[in-house]
Parts: C-alpha cells; sequence; structure tokens
C-alpha cells in the first residue's frame, strides 16, 4: 500500500484550517494589522514630536515637522476611514 507523503507544514495546517468560518476569521486579522500599522503609525508621530522638542537647528526642524504634519494626515485619514467602516458595519 502506498501513503501519500506530505510535508508536516502541510499536514499541520489542514488540520487548523477551518471549514466553515473563513471568511470572517481572515477579516479580524486584517482588521488586526490594521490597528497594528495605526498604532506604529501613532508611535511615529510622538517620536517626531518629541525630536521636534530637542531640535535647535531651524533647517532640521522645518523637515521634521513637515515630516511631521504628513504623519499625523495619514493618522486623521486612517481614522476616517475607520470611522466610514465602523459607520457601514453598524
Amino acid at each position: 500500500m502506498l501513503r501519500k507523503i506530505v510535508a508536516p507544514v502541510a499536514a499541520s495546517r489542514s488540520l487548523t484550517r477551518s471549514l466553515t468560518r473563513s471568511a470572517p476569521h481572515r477579516a479580524s486579522l486584517l482588521s488586526f494589522t490594521k490597528q497594528e500599522a495605526t498604532m506604529a503609525l501613532y508611535q511615529h508621530i510622538e517620536e517626531l514630536r518629541a525630536e521636534l522638542n530637542a531640535c535647535i537647528d531651524r533647517r532640521e526642524k522645518a523637515q521634521i515637522t513637515a515630516e511631521l504634519r504628513a504623519a499625523e494626515a495619514e493618522l486623521a485619514a486612517r481614522e476616517a476611514a475607520l470611522d466610514r467602516e465602523l459607520a457601514a458595519a453598524g
């Protein structure tokens, strides 16, 4: 009798795959990834603010200010998108 040879990783994936909830589970992982990205952006903004407070060079200060404004605009866009998603879901 011949047996099919399966790699251990492939075998374990097939055992853990849900047959009843594939899409909702993936959606929650996607949301978690968005949340992590937003948190990283917020941390970056805080670091830029701290760097701006310690900066003494005028040119460097202008560069940091521009980067800070761009990061704040990105955060505002992400929060607006999240608000739209929540309004559509509820």
